[in-house]
C-alpha cells in the first residue's frame, strides 16, 4: 500500500471530519442532517438528554465527538479513494489480529500528551470491548460518505468491484463463471456499487457497495452451484452450470485455514476476550504465553505513572517481577510467507477444480416423457441461519468472515436481495405476457 499517499488522504479526511464537528458545535444546521448522521446515542438516551435543559450544548458536542470507529472508517474511505482492492473485511481482520491500533489505543499516545487530554477525549481512545461491532462499522462508513457528500459535495468513487470480486472468487476458490453472473444480476437490480448520496436513505447495511457485491456473489453460487445435490441438466455444453462444485470436497479443503508460519499464526483478540477462568486449566503452554503476551501489550502501561504517594512502593513491586518488552504484531508478512500462502491457495484451486461435477446437457424435446430439471429450478431461500443446510454452513461462515459480517446479517440480506430479483422476474413475465396478448409493452434489453 502506498503509505505516503494514504497518510496524506487520511489526514485530509480527518480535517474535513473535524470541520464538520466544528460546524455542528457552533450552531445547528437547517435540516440537522449531518448531526443526525453522527449521533451515536439511542433514542432512549436522547430522550433522557433532552430532559436536561442546561446541558444541551455539551450533550450535542459529546454525541458527535469522533470515536475510534471513525478512524477505522476514514482509513477505509482513504483505501477506497486510492481504488485499492481491499475490503472492509480486511480492515476488520487487521483489527482482530492487532495489525491496526484500535483496542486500548490510548497506550499509543505518549503519557505527556495523555495527561493534557480531557477525560471525555481520553475515553474515546480507551476502547475496552474488543473489535468494533460489525454492523456499526458498515453504517459508520456509509454515514461518513453521505456526510462528506452533503457538507462538501464530495462524492466517494464507486467500488473497484472487478478487482475486489476477483479477490473474493480466488479466496473462496470458486469457478470464474461466477464473475459474469454477478455482473449480469447487478444490471438487473441496478446495483452500480457506489455509495448512496445524501438525498437517499442510508444507514442500511444492504446499501453498502461491498454488501451488495458479496450478496450477488452468494446468490450466483446458489443459482449455478446449489447445495441440495439435486441433478440439474443444462441445455448446452457452454452453459456455466455444466460443471458444478463438489461441496463435499470444498468443505474438506476449507475446513482448516491456510497454515502460516509460527511468527504469523496470531490469534484473534476476540478469542482472548472470550477466555474464562475455566479455560485457563485447558490452555497449553503456547496458548498461555500468547494470552499473557497479549495481556501485557494491551493492559499494561509501558510508561508507569510516576505520580502519587506510593510511587516508591510500586517501583519496588515492579522490580520484584520484571517483564520483557513485547513488540506489537504487524500486519506485514515477509515475502517468503506471502509466496507460501499463494502456493497453498493455488493448490486448493487445483483440488477443487479437479473435483467439479459434469452434468450432461440435454436439449428440450416435447417427445420426452420425463421432464428434466434445469439450472435455477427449485431454488431455495434461507430466511435465517438455522435454515442453511449442513453442507452450506461452512461456505456462509467463510463468506461472512471474508467481508466482516456475521452469518445472521449475511443470510438476512441475501434473502432481501433475492426478493428484489423475484420482483424483477415478475415484472418481466408480465411484460412478456403483455406482448403475447398483443399489447405494446416491450421487454427492456439487459446487457451483460
Amino acid at each position: 500500500m502506498p503509505n505516503n499517499d494514504i497518510q496524506i488522504i487520511i489526514r485530509d479526511l480527518w480535517s474535513l471530519r473535524l470541520q464538520m464537528l466544528k460546524d455542528i458545535t457552533d450552531g445547528p444546521t437547517e435540516d440537522g442532517g449531518i448531526q443526525q448522521l453522527f449521533s451515536t446515542q439511542s433514542e432512549t438516551e436522547n430522550s433522557d438528554t433532552d430532559a436536561i435543559e442546561g446541558r444541551e450544548s455539551k450533550t450535542r458536542h459529546l454525541e458527535n465527538a469522533p470515536r475510534m470507529i471513525d478512524t477505522v472508517a476514514l482509513c477505509y474511505l482513504a483505501i477506497l479513494l486510492l481504488r485499492l482492492p481491499i475490503s472492509l473485511g480486511n480492515v476488520y481482520g487487521w483489527i482482530m489480529e492487532e495489525g491496526f491500533i484500535y483496542l486500548r489505543a490510548i497506550n499509543a499516545i505518549p503519557r505527556v500528551m495523555r495527561q493534557k487530554l480531557p477525560l471525555t477525549l481520553r475515553r474515546a481512545f480507551h476502547v475496552r470491548t474488543g473489535a468494533p461491532d460489525l454492523g456499526r462499522l458498515y453504517k459508520t462508513t456509509l454515514n461518513l460518505a453521505a456526510a462528506f457528500q452533503e457538507a462538501f459535495g464530495m462524492e466517494m468513487p464507486k467500488l473497484n468491484y472487478p478487482l475486489l470480486l476477483f479477490r473474493y472468487i480466488s479466496d473462496l476458490t470458486l469457478p470464474l463463471d461466477v464473475f459474469p453472473s454477478v455482473q449480469r444480476m447487478s444490471h438487473l437490480i441496478k446495483y452500480d456499487f457506489g455509495f448512496p448520496t445524501s438525498t437517499q436513505k442510508y444507514n442500511h447495511l444492504a446499501d453498502h457497495p461491498e454488501s451488495q457485491l458479496i450478496l450477488l456473489l452468494v446468490i450466483s453460487i446458489k443459482l449455478l452451484y446449489p447445495f441440495d445435490e439435486v441433478e440439474r441438466h443444462p441445455t448446452k455444453a457452454t452453459e456455466p452450470s455444466t460443471l458444478t462444485v463438489n461441496w463435499n470436497v470444498w468443505n474438506k479443503v476449507h475446513a482448516h485455514p491456510i497454515i502460516r508460519s509460527q511468527s504469523q499464526s496470531r490469534r484473534s483478540i476476540q478469542n482472548f476476550f472470550e477466555k474464562t477462568e475455566n479455560d485457563v486449566f485447558d490452555m497449553s503452554h503456547q496458548e498461555t504465553d500468547e494470552y499473557l503476551d497479549w495481556f501485557q501489550r494491551t493492559w499494561l502501561d509501558a510508561e508507569p505513572n510516576e505520580r502519587g504517594t506510593d510511587i516508591d512502593f510500586r517501583k519496588a513491586l515492579c522490580d520484584m517481577f520484571p517483564i520483557k518488552a513485547i513488540e506489537t504484531p504487524t500486519a506485514n508478512e515477509p515475502e517468503s510467507e506471502q509466496l507460501a500462502v499463494l502456493r497453498e491457495k493455488l493448490q486448493r484451486v487445483k483440488v477443487i477444480q479437479s473435483s467439479l461435477i459434469l452434468h450432461q446437457p440435454f436439449e428440450e424435446r416435447e417427445d420426452l416423457e420425463e421432464e428434466r430439471l434445469r439450472p435455477g429450478s427449485r431454488y431455495r431461500h434461507y430466511r435465517s441461519s438455522q435454515d442453511i443446510p449442513q453442507n452450506a454452513r461452512l461456505f456462509f461462515e467463510t463468506v461472512a468472515k471474508l467481508v466482516g459480517l456475521s452469518i445472521d446479517m449475511l443470510v438476512t440480506m441475501v434473502f432481501e436481495t433475492e426478493l428484489k430479483l423475484q420482483s424483477w422476474v415478475r415484472q418481466q413475465r408480465k411484460k412478456e405476457k403483455g406482448m403475447d396478448d398483443g399489447h405494446d409493452s416491450v421487454s427492456p434489453e439487459i446487457s451483460d
